[in-house]
C-alpha cells in the first residue's frame, strides 16, 4: 500500500486524539460558568475535573488488552463517538450528577484513542519510522492541551466554549466514523498475529514490580503537569495575581508548548544523553528543580513574564516522561507491549485523577476569602500544593531509577 494511504489513515485518528487532550483542560475554560450553574466549591470542581482522568485511567489496562485482541480500528471508532457525543451533551446544564457522569463518559471515550493509535502505528510503521510518527502523535495531542490553555480561552470570549465544544465534538464523531470505515488494522491479513490470552496478560502485568514503578514514574510527572495545566494553574494566577482567565492562559500555554516541543525532541534527547534512561533521569530532575523554585518564589506582578520561559522549560524537560514508554517497550515481550504501555499510561491518569480533587480539598482547608460570592485562595495555600507535587515528582524520579536498576537497562539504546 502506498505511503500516502498509510499517512491518510493515520490522519483520521488525529481529530479525536486532539479533541481528547483538549477535553483534559475544558474545566479550566468552562469552570467559572459551571461553578455558577451549581454553586460548587473547589473540592467539587476538582472532582468534576478529575472524573475525566479517573475514567481514562481505569480504562487504560482493559483498552490495551482489548486493542491487542480486537484491533485498534474498532476501539478507536467506538471511543471517539462516545467522546464526541458526551462532550456535546456536557454543554447543557443537566444537573451536577449528570454533568459529572458526562465528564466521566468523556474520559471513557477518550481513553481508547491514544492506545489505539500507538498500536496501529506499530502495525503500519517500521522500527525506524515509529519514533518519528509517535513524536508527531504526541505533538498533536499536546496541541490539544495548548489549544485548551490558550486559544480556546480567547474563543470563549467570542463564540463561547459551548459552541466551540459542539463544533469540535461533531468533528470528532465524524472522523471516528471514518476511522471505522476507512482504516485497516494491518497492511495485510498475514501480518496480524494471534491474540494472546487475556488472563495471562493480567497475571504478567500485575506480577512484575516494574509495571508499578514505571507507572508511578510516568504518573508523577504527568500528574503534576495535569494539575497545573488543566485547572489549578489558571486559578493560581486568578486568585494570587488577580488576572483574568485570558491573562492566565497567556502564561499557562507555555507549559504544554514546552511539552509539545519536548515530545518532538524526545528522540534527540535520548541520543544526546546516550540513552533514554539517562535522558529521563536528568530531565525529570531538572523539571523537578523548577518546581522547587516555584514553591518558594513569589514573583511580583511586574515580573510575571518570567513564568513564560519558566513554564516552557519545565514542559520541555517534563516531556521526557514520554520516554518511559520506550523503556517499558524495551523490557516487555513483544506480545505484551500494548498492555504494558497501557498499564504505564494508567499510572499517569490515575495519579492525575486523584490529585485534582486532593488539591481542591487542600485549598478548601487553607485560608481563603470570598469576594462577590467567589472563593479565592492565597499564595500560601497554593504553596502547599506545589510542595506536595514536588515530593511526588521526587518519588517518581526515584521509581524510574529503580526500574532501570532492576532491569539493567542503563546503556546506550540509541
Amino acid at each position: 500500500m502506498p505511503d500516502k494511504k498509510k499517512w491518510y489513515m493515520w490522519a483520521l485518528f488525529l481529530p479525536a486524539h486532539f479533541f481528547a487532550t483538549y477535553q483534559s483542560t475544558i474545566i479550566s475554560v468552562a469552570g467559572a460558568e459551571i461553578t455558577g450553574w451549581y454553586g460548587i466549591s473547589g473540592a467539587v470542581a476538582g472532582i468534576l475535573a478529575g472524573a475525566y482522568f479517573f475514567a481514562y485511567a481505569v480504562m487504560q489496562i482493559p483498552n490495551g488488552i482489548l486493542t491487542d485482541r480486537f484491533g485498534p480500528r474498532r476501539l478507536a471508532a467506538f471511543g471517539g463517538i462516545i467522546l464526541g457525543l458526551a462532550a456535546i451533551i456536557f454543554t447543557f446544564p443537566v444537573g451536577l450528577g449528570n454533568t459529572t457522569l458526562l465528564r466521566f463518559l468523556t474520559g471513557f471515550g477518550a481513553s481508547f484513542g491514544f492506545i489505539a493509535i500507538m498500536r496501529w502505528q506499530s502495525n503500519w510503521f517500521s522500527r525506524a519510522q515509529f519514533p518519528v510518527v509517535s513524536g508527531l502523535t504526541a505533538f498533536i495531542g499536546n496541541l490539544g492541551v495548548i489549544f485548551g490553555s490558550g486559544p480556546s480561552v480567547y474563543l470563549n470570549e467570542t463564540i463561547g466554549w459551548k459552541n466551540l465544544q459542539i463544533v469540535l465534538g461533531s468533528i470528532c464523531v465524524i472522523s471516528s466514523i471514518l476511522v471505522f470505515f476507512r482504516v485497516k488494522d494491518h497492511p495485510d491479513k498475514s501480518s496480524a498475529g494471534a491474540p494472546y490470552p487475556i488472563f495471562r496478560a493480567f497475571r504478567t502485568l500485575f506480577a512484575d514490580k516494574r509495571s508499578y514503578l514505571s507507572a508511578g514514574a510516568f504518573g508523577a510527572s504527568f500528574g503534576m503537569y495535569t494539575v497545573l495545566s488543566s485547572l489549578w494553574g489558571a486559578f493560581f494566577f486568578i486568585h494570587v495575581y488577580g488576572l483574568s482567565s485570558c491573562e492566565a492562559a497567556s502564561y499557562l500555554v507555555f507549559l504544554p508548548a514546552g511539552v509539545a516541543l519536548g515530545s518532538l525532541a524526545s528522540g534527540f534527547m535520548a541520543r544526546l544523553f546516550k540513552g533514554e534512561q539517562r535522558a529521563v533521569l536528568v530531565l525529570l530532575s531538572l523539571a523537578n528543580a523548577g518546581w522547587g523554585i516555584l514553591i518558594f518564589l513569589r514573583i511580583h506582578n511586574a515580573m510575571l513574564w518570567i513564568y513564560r520561559p519558566f513554564f516552557l522549560l519545565i514542559g520541555l524537560c517534563g516531556a521526557s516522561s514520554l520516554l518511559v514508554y520506550t523503556t517499558v517497550s524495551n523490557y516487555t515481550p513483544r506480545e505484551m507491549r500494548g498492555a504494558a504501555i497501557a498499564f504505564t499510561g494508567f499510572g499517569g491518569l490515575f495519579i492525575a485523577s486523584i490529585l485534582q480533587p486532593l488539591c481542591g480539598m487542600m485549598l478548601d482547608r487553607s485560608l481563603q476569602q470570598t469576594i462577590g460570592g467567589i472563593i479565592k485562595y492565597s499564595f500560601s495555600a497554593y504553596q502547599k500544593i506545589f510542595i506536595m507535587l514536588f515530593l511526588i515528582n521526587c518519588a517518581g524520579v526515584f521509581s524510574y531509577w529503580l526500574v532501570i536498576k532492576k532491569t539493567g537497562l542503563m546503556h546506550n539504546t540509541c
